[in-house]
């Protein structure tokens, strides 16, 4: 079982890491030390797995523990991981990997993240161990193999039979002279039946033969050859690797008469050796990723490259990408490629659309699995795949999942590998991608951690600028206040003068009331209590209103022509008067102020769909670079120029929250120094007409005695309203509290007409009508809203409804829209 000690100074951290430990890794046995030196003692004693080290100790701190532990022999393969709240700089980080640490982690700790890094630390200790007891193997093997060649050295006649070694004598025509038992055993063929035949005929590898051929000319020329190494396939077709020595057989004269080749097996060796590399490269990938991690500088795209190409490297790869799975979109993110191409690496980053064509499959597998997977084709010509990459045939695939919690953030390809995949690459590779997949969820956090800091930032430089200004704001009037009320106590002040300073109290007083209605409507429209009360309007009668709070009470003093526009038509629209007004003085208001001379026009036009109001002056004007931000709540006190005339940035901010409310959208035309013009569009809504009737005629015009209505209200105090309104009709009431017991009804009774409210709770009125319109499309439903604007008319009849009528409810609209489909 696996043994990890955890030194920290603080109990409580002690205890958090071992309840992580317990739960997210069981398997593992926590040692707990409370000092640097009581850490170091436990270190030596019990020589566990990895270390979790807090830096920050009083006596031995981290940076002394590092290095007690990595200068004894002992403890100096155990991988430490820092795990500190303070010193997280770069200096502090480079330190303790320069003295030793393997990995640096910063508090609170993320449990993913924590495990994740450990289950790494484990995996590269679990390595080390296996490469050194390997390493030991190799050591006894070679030096098994150093015995065995001093030992052929002896008389030649008396173990030629009996050597380990193949030992091969043939003449100056390649003839074979002697052939021995190890000989025999490699090639296949008896010592009987090869004594006299030609060497080279007896070799069947073309490459091999041409090889040994070279070799046997260049001895016989006097020139001096190295060991070399070849390979021969065995009758299960595996490569044998041998090592092999040849050289002359002279007489007494020195003259040659032959040749000796002696070779020797080295696959065990060679697959060693081999295996050694391959460890050799997934340890640094590990050491050089870990770094990585440390780096904040160091981007996605880099961390992509290191581990591909490590990879690439690994598997003898040619082409393939890395990629990361974006967690909003979950698109597959191409960092890095190399495909067949003659310019192989990728340029730029190519994002893969999770529904596209490229990604769901390939090789016919599917891309977002979570197991690793190959496949070795002799050749694959991809139909449906045109990535880069991908433009020719594909020998073998291998596609490793970056993963963190079972959770997909990442993918590894790679293809066209010089042999064929096997699980041992999977094994491998999986390491590389424990830390990829980190190095993925890590860039992502921190970019993300990036946003809402820039935001935070940002919002709170502007709320701090705005209660700055709003200071001054109030201070201004309330000076004015203070100031002139003193002065009224003057008892020789003339009567002239009282009024004036009256005067100057009621428009510091006016100021000061705006303000406070400002921050009232803000507070309102962010909470969502504002309310919108819609009724029948003439926009004649209200663009009049405004011409006369701005002319007739005198609003502006400077040399502004303050001017009107009416159409010849006149017509209702259904509005909220008051906010109307209110967006429309608001927008009059910022153009006198923004304006020193010239002229403000301001008034309305209107089509079948909608009516447009505008307002425009002839002041500053807007540069178009802030056309969108004045609209942004204390946008306005960011500009120098704008702050002179004061105000608080709130009532633009207000209009189109308004607005937006009205169900209409603004927007403004306008470029430095040429005026602006305010628009904001509202939709042309109806009510229903409501007949004028008496109470004996509207008992004639809606008897529906024979008829059952069913209300689907979840307010009791709404359905004794509908019911009241509806009890002189003679119909029968029902009354469903939600969509489900709608349906219920709906199955169970026959019902001639549903009043449907939109919003209740289990099934809105907007699912329960889609159902029923599917099954019982004649049946009217009536839909009861808060009110229709933009958009949400169009909802309402999309879901099926046949009509809606806007709340508050009037009886006599209610009966009106009934009467239309029970009367018929």
């Amino acid at each position: 079982m696996p043994k990890i000690l955890a030194i920290d100074d603080i109990k409580d951290n002690l205890l958090l890491l071992r309840e992580m430990i317990r739960i997210f890794m069981p398997n593992c046995t926590l040692l707990l030390a409370s000092s640097g030196q009581q850490g170091v003692d436990i270190a030596i004693d019990h020589i566990p797995d990895t270390i979790l080290l807090d830096l920050n100790m009083p006596g031995l701190d981290g940076f002394d523990v590092i290095k007690i532990l990595k200068n004894n022999p002992i403890t100096r393969p155990i991988p430490i991981i820092i795990v500190t709240a303070q010193m997280s700089n770069a200096g502090t980080r480079i330190k303790a990997l320069e003295q030793g640490a393997d990995a640096f982690l910063t508090k609170p700790i993320d449990e993913g993240e924590l495990v994740a890094v450990i289950k790494a630390m484990l995996r590269i200790r679990k390595a080390e161990e296996l490469l050194r007891t390997k390493n030991k193997n190799l050591e006894a093997l070679v030096e098994k193999r150093a015995k065995e060649m001093q030992d052929k050295e002896v008389r030649y006649a008396s173990i030629f039979d009996v050597a380990g070694s193949i030992i091969i004598v043939f003449d100056l025509n390649n003839n074979i002279v002697e052939w021995n038992h190890s000989a025999e055993k490699t090639f296949g063929i008896a010592k009987e039946e090869i004594i006299g035949k030609n060497f080279l005929n007896v070799l069947t590898d073309t490459q091999f033969k041409s090889l040994v051929m070279k070799h046997i000319n260049n001895i016989l020329k006097g020139k001096d050859i190295n060991e070399f190494v070849s390979f021969i396939t065995d009758k299960n077709d595996e490569k044998q690797y041998f090592t092999w020595n040849m050289t002359r057989m002279l007489d007494t004269d020195q003259k040659p008469i032959g040749l000796v080749a002696a070779g020797n097996e080295i696959t065990r060796r060679m697959e060693a050796e081999t295996q050694f590399e391959v460890q050799f490269k997934i340890n640094s990938g590990l050491t050089e990723l870990a770094r990585a991690l440390l780096k904040s500088s160091l981007s996605l795209r880099k961390i992509s490259r290191l581990v591909f190409e490590k990879i690439k490297t690994i598997t003898k790869s040619s082409i393939g990408y890395a990629a990361s799975i974006d967690p909003k979109t979950n698109d597959l993110v191409l960092h890095y490629y190399s495909s067949a191409k003659k310019n192989n690496t990728s340029q730029k980053i190519i994002r893969i659309a999770k529904k596209s064509n490229y990604y769901p499959e390939l090789g016919g597998s599917n891309m977002d699995l979570k197991t690793p997977w190959y496949k070795n084709f002799s050749v694959f010509k991809p139909s449906n795949i045109t990535l880069p990459f991908f433009s020719g045939d594909i020998s073998n695939i291998l596609s490793i999942p970056a993963k963190i919690n079972e959770k997909l953030i990442g993918h590894i390809v790679v293809a066209n590998s010089s042999r064929n995949f096997t699980d041992t690459d999977i094994e491998n590779i999986n390491k590389l991608t424990d830390l990829f997949a980190i190095a993925i969820q890590r860039k992502y956090s921190e970019q993300e951690l990036l946003k809402a800091k820039n935001l935070a930032e940002q919002s709170d430089e502007l709320k701090s600028s705005f209660l700055a200004n709003m200071s001054h704001e109030i201070r201004t009037p309330m000076n004015a206040i203070m100031g002139f009320s003193s002065l009224l106590e003057n008892p020789d002040l003339s009567y002239k003068r009282r009024v004036q300073f009256v005067n100057h109290i009621v428009e510091a007083t006016d100021t000061l009331l705006q303000l406070v209605d400002d921050i009232i409507d803000i507070s309102k429209i962010e909470s969502g209590q504002l309310e919108i009360n819609l009724d029948k309007h003439n926009p004649c009668d209200i663009i009049n209103d405004v011409f006369s709070i701005f002319t007739l009470d005198k609003k502006t003093s400077k040399p502004i022509e303050i001017k009107r526009y009416i159409p010849n038509n006149s017509f209702d629209i259904i509005t909220d008067k008051a906010r109307l007004c209110q967006i429309l003085c608001n927008l009059v208001g910022n153009a006198i102020k923004f304006t020193e001379q010239g002229s403000i026009e301001f008034g309305f036009e209107y089509s079948e769909k909608e009516v447009t109001f505008f307002v425009k002056d002839t002041g500053i004007g807007i540069d178009k670079s802030e056309h969108k931000i004045i609209f942004e709540r204390f946008r306005k006190i960011e500009n120098k120029s704008i702050r002179l005339y004061g105000g608080t940035g709130l009532g633009l901010s207000i209009s189109k929250s308004l607005v937006e409310m009205l169900g209409g959208k603004i927007y403004v035309e306008s470029e430095i120094n040429k005026g602006a013009t305010f628009k904001f569009s509202l939709p042309l809504l109806n009510f229903n007409d409501e007949p004028n009737l008496t109470p004996e005629e509207m008992v004639s015009a809606y008897n529906w005695e024979n008829k059952t209505i069913l209300v689907a209200e979840d307010e009791e105090i709404n359905f004794i309203f509908l019911e009241e309104a509806l009890i002189e009709t003679g119909a029968t009431i029902l009354h469903a509290e939600n969509g489900t017991k709608t349906l219920d009804f709906v199955k169970s009774t026959k019902i001639d007409l549903i009043l449907m409210d939109v919003k209740m709770p289990e099934m809105d009125g907007y699912e329960a009508t889609t159902i029923i319109k599917r099954d019982w499309p004649n049946l009217p439903i009536i839909a009861q809203t808060a009110y229709a604007l933009v958009g949400q008319r169009e909802k309402i009849l999309a879901a099926g409804f046949d009509d809606y009528i806007s709340k508050p409810i009037k009886q006599k609209t209610l009966l009106a829209i009934i009467s239309k489909y029970l009367n018929s």
